[in-house]
């Protein structure tokens, strides 16, 4: 019975030191009383001890810190996920997009093929091939933000910094709804 007792005791004083104590602070010290009827009353939390330098790698702190990190990497998964939805509803209420012209087709895969350029090592040595226009508007990710574009893709074989070529590789463009401008493009890597 008496090791009830004690054990109840220890987890009592265990669970009420885990919550915040209220101290005053007094000028430049603190006190447990208030020492002037102005006193401003501060919480604290007694330490895990994560923080300092030496305990940083002890595996109950690095546990501590991948939890929080699960955390907010469910939390970003979730909020890209919600902009897909988002701009795939807008894609839905808008309806199909009609075809382009042949005239504007022609201008986009010019400047899709123009924005490439710019990321290659030697632009002029490109060779383009296979590109097309998406069928219907969808969502692409521009981390961290969605958008809903017609995308153009195609092949790019283009010459590195040693002078050859690299064999073709896959690059797009995502155009906005209108086809009036770029918003970004991906590739080659």
């Amino acid at each position: 019975m008496r090791e009830y007792a004690v054990l109840i005791t220890v987890l009592t004083s265990a669970l009420f030191s885990a919550h915040a104590q209220q101290v005053y602070k007094c000028g430049n010290t603190y006190s447990q009383t208030p020492c002037a009827p102005d006193a401003k009353a501060v919480d604290i939390r007694a330490s895990d001890g994560c923080e300092s330098a030496q305990n940083r790698y002890r595996s109950d702190c690095f546990d501590k810190r991948w939890a929080e990190s699960d955390k907010e990497s469910a939390k970003l998964s979730k909020e890209i996920a919600l902009g897909k939805l988002r701009v795939q509803k807008l894609i839905d209420e808008n309806g199909p997009i009609t075809p382009p012209s042949d005239a504007t087709l022609a201008r986009n895969y010019e400047a899709c093929q123009a924005a490439i350029r710019t990321k290659l090592k030697d632009p002029d040595s490109a060779k383009f091939d296979a590109f097309t226009r998406s069928a219907k508007a969808a969502p692409a990710l521009d981390y961290p933000t969605w958008h809903a574009a017609i995308v153009y893709s195609g092949l790019v074989n283009a010459k590195n910094s040693y002078g050859g070529y690299t064999g073709s590789k896959f690059a797009w463009c995502a155009f906005d709804l209108a086809e009036q401008r770029i918003l970004f493009t991906r590739g080659p890597d």
